[in-house]
């Protein structure tokens, strides 16, 4: 499963974290589910917008990066403030982000999680 100290553990191994890539890749009906550092660079670069407004790439581009920086803010949590590591916390946080930047990075008017889907409302 990986060392807990390692990058690979954080943002691959740790079994709270494959389910928010699980939990991603059903809400969206992506493949969120990353073998090696490189695999998860390689999705965001294949998924970054090649330009213009398409909002959907633009949405779909925030989704790892919102992802990561749940599990970062958790990771500090849980190492400064020694407060417990729930996949509840860093979904809502996830979707948290996600809401928040999609309106003031993208200009989506909103974003739905609803019937266990996520979409972006343009």
């Amino acid at each position: 499963m990986g060392d807990p100290k390692t990058v690979d553990h954080l943002l691959l191994s740790c079994p709270v974290v494959t389910r928010l890539w699980s939990a991603l890749s059903i809400a969206t009906g992506n493949n969120f589910t990353f073998q090696s550092l490189p695999d998860l660079w390689e999705a965001m670069r294949s998924i970054a917008p090649s330009g213009g407004r398409n909002t959907q790439a633009h949405f779909l581009n925030l989704l790892i990066p919102a992802g990561l920086w749940a599990l970062w803010r958790t990771r500090n949590e849980t190492i400064f403030r020694g407060q417990r590591v729930y996949f509840e916390n860093i979904w809502d946080l996830s979707l948290g982000l996600i809401q928040d930047w999609g309106r003031h990075l993208v200009g989506l008017k909103g974003v739905r999680y609803a019937g266990g889907r996520l979409g972006c409302e343009t």
